[in-house]
């Protein structure tokens, strides 16, 4: 099982975290105000039999954004895609995604 970090930037410069699994090759969806949040989130999503995703989901109640979804998988991709401030809302599917870019992009924070 492979896993990633992944960072949202939004239109307004805020970069929200969460977690990209290699393995399927999609981005969990749940967002967090950091890298360490959004790593034990997924601990406790994973541990947990059967994992349940309606625990992570948020009420979609803060607007939508056109937002750039990068990770640091391999040497790394960017792509586009919508989220909200708590959870990434369109497709999480990277082979349904368009993907804008290869390797970290410049706003990544390391």
């Amino acid at each position: 099982m492979s896993r990633a970090n992944a960072q949202i930037k939004f239109p307004d410069g805020t970069i929200k975290y969460g977690i990209y699994n290699g393995t399927i090759d999609h981005y969990w969806f749940p967002l967090f105000d950091t890298s360490e949040q959004a790593w034990g989130a997924w601990e406790e999503y994973y541990s947990s039999k059967p994992m349940d995703d309606s625990k992570w989901e948020r009420p979609h109640d803060d607007g939508y954004y056109t937002v750039d979804i990068a990770d640091d998988y391999g040497s790394g991709d960017t792509y586009i895609g919508r989220a909200s401030k708590s959870q990434i809302v369109s497709d999480t599917d990277t082979d349904k995604m368009v993907r804008i870019g290869e390797g970290l992009p410049k706003w990544w924070v390391k």
